[in-house]
């Protein structure tokens, strides 16, 4: 007697993941890598698709060996990371370096874009505003800076969908990486005509869009001889990591907010339709669609922080191999509250108030103040620029008030972090105690090409981990209702001191 056990794979930003579950959930074996990555000058960033495909494989490899006798794979499924896009030769071939998502080179084709198509026409059709960081900025960019490496390709894929291409040797798009292109249609679920005529680039670049969940087709016989994969195993649509995220929590539903924290926060939370309020174009939040096989498309508005995690390992190198995160906690669990204020914008400022030229900040230190004060301060900055994002999104996208928010990411295993989050926000916290949600997302979705799965319910009331429970507290809520307001005034200054500073380095330059 064999059983069925199903495959996510997570490109992340970080770390290469893959995770084998059963089909009730549970994680049979795991694999990790770190994400081969190159620096190339001063706020680059890129990665090499051939050593991630090759790392991949070995993930897949490894999965199998450690894999409990008695198992068979019957599918596998991709998330990742957006906005970053893989070239494909007529050879099949990568063309040229991956640009990481964060990467913000792409600041004058965004300019560009805007002189061709007013910003309110994008964000009619995609939901989103003009960002550098989309996909479609980044193709602009390498047309003028890297012709060789723009012209040598086909076809553009995302993430996942590379990956996906690699196992199968076919090409499929989803609704949820693509949303992130500033490319595609979230309410016609098409790459848009208009935007891609403006930007002088072919609709067909792009490969179709599918459900989620979908079969692509089986794994290529010779990679699934190298990973010992049974050459029946199929390869289903993924999506983005955030959404799969989304998709193993159950989070898609109204008053439930998904706050996942690795390097960066993103905030999701589902919304019944795409607002075009010009509050919110402003604001710079985002907007996309999941579209899942067997289900209606839903949408969601998503907001957040490109340093939350960052500024945890930020404090922690400063320290030059001091203290521990565990001995930083427990110093920092035994200090009063907001002994100190910091700012988290490290690397620009969030919506709703966008900011490129960001800087982060303490405020209130005395000769007193000690390390477990500035590490509570960083965990309390980073909850408190949460919720004041949490608000406006809400607020701006028409969404119905968040009653829990579920949690998932390395941070939430901070029990100090957990407390503070609660109270700031003042609703309780569903905290995910199985890790690796977007990579059990995208197993999901691979049980449901693989007709494991008769529904998205069916899985989801199969497959859900376990989630514990963190409360708010009255008088440390509201403690933190008066520091909220405080934090709300020192951020409002410390983004305009922000954009002195950087005026003034504008125009007097080092010599």
């Amino acid at each position: 007697m064999t059983a069925p056990v199903l495959i996510g794979l997570d490109c992340g930003t970080t770390n290469l993941k893959g995770v084998c579950f059963t089909i009730a959930g549970e994680s049979l074996a795991r694999a990790e890598v770190q994400t081969p990555r190159n620096y190339p000058r001063e706020g680059w960033t890129e990665w090499d698709p051939v050593r991630i495909r090759d790392a991949v494989i070995k993930l897949l490899q490894g999965l199998v060996q450690r894999m409990p006798s008695g198992y068979v794979p019957v599918g596998i499924s991709v998330a990742s990371v957006a906005e970053s896009v893989v070239g494909i030769d007529k050879r099949g071939h990568p063309t040229g370096p991956i640009i990481a998502w964060h990467d913000r080179r792409s600041e004058l084709e965004a300019e560009w874009l805007r002189s061709r198509i007013s910003e309110e026409e994008v964000f009619a059709i995609t939901g989103s505003p003009i960002d550098p960081t989309f996909t479609l900025f980044k193709l602009l960019w390498l047309q003028r800076e890297r012709p060789e490496q723009f012209n040598a390709a086909v076809h553009w894929l995302l993430v996942a969908d590379w990956m996906a291409f690699c196992l199968t040797g076919v090409m499929a798009a989803n609704a949820s990486l693509a949303s992130r292109t500033s490319a595609f249609e979230i309410s016609t679920l098409e790459w848009s005509g208009r935007i891609l005529q403006a930007a002088g680039l072919d609709r067909t670049m792009f490969a179709e869009v599918r459900p989620s969940g979908t079969s692509i087709g089986k794994v290529i016989p010779e990679i699934a001889d190298r990973c010992g994969l049974p050459k029946d195993a199929v390869v289903a649509v993924g999506g983005h990591d955030h959404v799969c995220g989304a998709i193993a929590a159950g989070a898609i539903r109204p008053g439930i907010l998904l706050d996942s924290i690795g390097t960066s926060e993103a905030l999701f939370v589902p919304i019944a339709r795409p607002t075009k309020a010009a509050q919110f174009l402003r604001a710079s939040f985002c907007q996309g669609v999941v579209q899942v096989v067997g289900q209606s498309p839903s949408y969601y508005a998503i907001g957040g922080m490109p340093s939350a995690g960052e500024c945890v390992e930020w404090f922690l190198k400063l320290l030059q191999g001091g203290e521990g995160i565990e001995s930083l906690s427990e110093a920092a669990s035994r200090c009063e509250p907001i002994r100190a204020l910091f700012v988290p914008h490290l690397r620009y400022v969030s919506s709703p108030t966008p900011q490129r030229n960001g800087r982060g900040a303490f405020f209130g230190l005395t000769i007193d103040t000690s390390t477990g004060e500035l590490f509570r301060a960083v965990l309390e900055g980073i909850a408190f620029e949460g919720k004041y994002i949490i608000d406006n999104l809400i607020s701006m996208a028409r969404a119905e008030p968040v009653a829990e928010i579920w949690c998932v990411g390395k941070a939430f295993r901070n029990d100090l972090f957990q407390r503070i989050k609660a109270n700031i926000n003042g609703v309780p916290l569903r905290i995910a105690e199985q890790p690796d949600l977007a990579a059990r997302g995208a197993a999901i979705l691979a049980g449901l090409a693989a007709g494991i799965y008769g529904s998205m319910e069916e899985a989801l009331q199969m497959s859900r981990g376990d989630w514990s429970k963190t409360s708010p507290e009255e008088a440390l809520g509201q403690a933190y209702r008066r520091g909220q307001a405080g934090y709300n005034r020192v951020r409002e200054n410390v983004r305009l001191l922000a954009q002195e500073l950087y005026a003034h380095q504008q125009n007097c330059p080092a010599s």
